[in-house]
C-alpha cells in the first residue's frame, strides 16, 4: 500500500533522525517554526536518514543533498537538507 505521510523538522540548527520509505516530495512552514514535509509511504522497510533545516545565506555541509525549499515566513525562506555523512 501507498499512503503521503507528513514528517516535522524543527528549525533548532540541528541534524533529526526520521525514518522513511520514500523521498520528500515537497515542504511548508508549520507551527514552532517547524518545517513539514511529505514522502511518499510505503510498505518497505524504512531508512533512517537525517534531516535539517538551513536559512538562506546559511552554509551548507558538503555533500548534503536539497530536497525543498519553504515558502517564505515571517520574511525567511527555509530550505530541507538531508546529511549525506
Amino acid at each position: 500500500m501507498k499512503a503521503v505521510w507528513r514528517y516535522e523538522v524543527p528549525v533548532d540548527d540541528q541534524w533529526h533522525e526520521i525514518p522513511l520509505t520514500g523521498d520528500p516530495r515537497a515542504a511548508a512552514m508549520a507551527s514552532g517554526p517547524n518545517v513539514e514535509f511529505w514522502a511518499e509511504h510505503t510498505d518497505e522497510p524504512e531508512l533512517v536518514r537525517r534531516f535539517r533545516i538551513f536559512g538562506t545565506g546559511h552554509p551548507e555541509p558538503d555533500g548534503a543533498i536539497l530536497w525543498a525549499v519553504c515558502p517564505r515566513w515571517s520574511g525567511l525562506v527555509f530550505h530541507l537538507y538531508e546529511g549525506t555523512s
